[in-house]
């Protein structure tokens, strides 16, 4: 069959499009990145769904060959956090709903949308792909809507699964204070193979299933679990009041955090669990396999320890550098003409001084505010960071090498301060 993927890059997304393709299917897809960052056997067609513009016909223009040529389209696009007001319902409803549209009217013979298992009183992630899923339920079209609960998979992670891990890996576990939610967690190659069998026996209209594990676990539990995986021994745990997690999302939110956020929070108090007593796994014939058999206890490869700790690190470190900035600015505004001619034996260099502390202070607001509101990007920042660095250690040690061997290492710090901001230059590091 030919298929048409959204989100074929991401996490459920870019596991698919392999599934399928290795079942014989020829797969199109579609999704934010062009997809030539990672080995895939998947044309993807470049679009970001937040920025789609329906007035606009080079859209549809731009999507018609594929959409034509399907006889099968799957939506797995998604994200966890609104880039501007209405990017969920953009992204989980408007833009998925034209394309579906578009391909019944083309002759599509199946439609499959991979929703999510929860409460829409959960916050808006949950509500904007229920509203698609009633939509697509009400339509009469030949679809299958999956609820599907926590997915995990040993060998990736990506957004709030890659945050779980990050949790677990913390020096000091935080634990929900007082009942955590319950979760049904699932392995992301089972949801593959589900979907391939799926294609294979069409439905004659709407359908809809939830999908969950065999075995339903608190969410304190399933933090633990994988902190067994993650081969961590210290059971060192801090209690998390339900107001202060609360608090935090919805600073987060405001902030533009990434990685927590109201939706993963509402996630953890609540959980998801299947409630209807069809199981499509038997009924399609698809045997599970067990969550704790996938994930037991030091089985996680170096790789995957390494980026569950980055996944806290590398936002920890940017929060350092925002304070390392903003006081070497203020030092820079505040220090005195005898303090200036002790350091570079002259007073002529105090103005130099002061206009380093604007820019230091101008650098801690960009690492403050880059990427939360699209401008300016991160990366932009962390390379100006690095150019001032070392203009200001080449400038500094051509006056007085001396201070390489201060006792305060004023010039060493740099040598740290270098490489943590180079971690920002590449995208990939920091927007997992």
């Amino acid at each position: 069959m030919n298929i048409l993927l959204l989100g074929s890059n991401g996490f459920i997304g870019a596991r698919l499009a392999r599934a399928l393709s290795k079942a014989g299917h020829t797969v199109t897809g579609i999704c934010r990145a062009d997809g030539s960052g990672r080995q895939s056997p998947v044309d993807h067609i470049a679009l970001d769904f937040d920025d789609v513009n329906f007035n606009d016909a080079a859209f549809m223009q731009r999507i018609e060959p594929a959409v034509t040529a399907a006889d099968a389209v799957i939506n797995c696009a998604g994200i966890l956090k609104e880039q501007r007001p209405g990017s969920f319902d953009r992204v989980h409803a408007e833009v998925p709903r034209r394309v579906f549209e578009a391909a019944v009217a083309s002759g599509a013979k199946q439609l499959i949308q991979v929703s999510a298992l929860g409460q829409r009183a959960a916050g808006e992630f949950i509500a904007s792909k229920h509203r698609l899923d009633d939509d697509l339920m009400a339509s009469g079209w030949p679809v299958t809507v999956l609820r599907p609960s926590v997915i995990l998979d040993p060998a990736q992670a990506y957004g709030g699964t890659r945050l779980m891990r990050s949790i677990a890996s913390l020096p000091v576990l935080p634990v929900i204070a007082g009942n955590s939610g319950y979760v049904q967690p699932l392995l992301l190659d089972d949801l593959c193979r589900l979907i391939v069998r799926l294609l294979s026996v069409p439905p004659s209209g709407p359908r809809l299933f939830e999908l969950g594990g065999p075995h339903v676990i608190p969410i304190n539990e399933l933090l633990l679990q994988l902190r067994h995986w993650l081969g961590i021994q210290n059971r060192l745990s801090i209690r998390i009041p339900h107001w202060l997690m609360s608090l935090s999302a919805r600073a987060a939110d405001r902030l533009r955090l990434r990685g927590w956020s109201s939706t993963i929070q509402a996630l953890l108090m609540t959980g998801n669990t299947v409630t209807a007593t069809q199981n499509p796994w038997d009924s399609f014939g698809v045997e599970q396999q067990v969550v704790n058999a996938a994930f037991q206890p030091d089985g996680a490869t170096p790789a995957a320890v390494r980026d569950a700790r980055l996944g806290w690190l590398i936002p920890l470190l940017r929060w350092a550098l925002i304070v390392v900035f903003t006081v070497s600015g203020l030092l820079g505004l505040a220090i005195g003409p005898s303090t200036v001619e002790a350091l570079l034996g002259s007073t002529d260099w105090v103005t130099a001084a002061r206009i380093g502390g604007v820019l230091d202070l101008l650098l801690a607001a960009g690492w403050l505010v880059a990427g939360r509101w699209g401008f300016p990007p991160l990366e932009s920042v962390a390379r100006l960071s690095m150019l001032l660095i070392l203009l200001y250690t080449a400038g500094l040690t051509l006056m007085r090498p001396g201070l390489w061997l201060s006792p305060m290492g004023g010039l060493l710090k740099n040598l740290v301060i270098l490489p943590v901001c180079w971690l920002y230059t590449d995208r990939r590091t920091h927007c997992q």
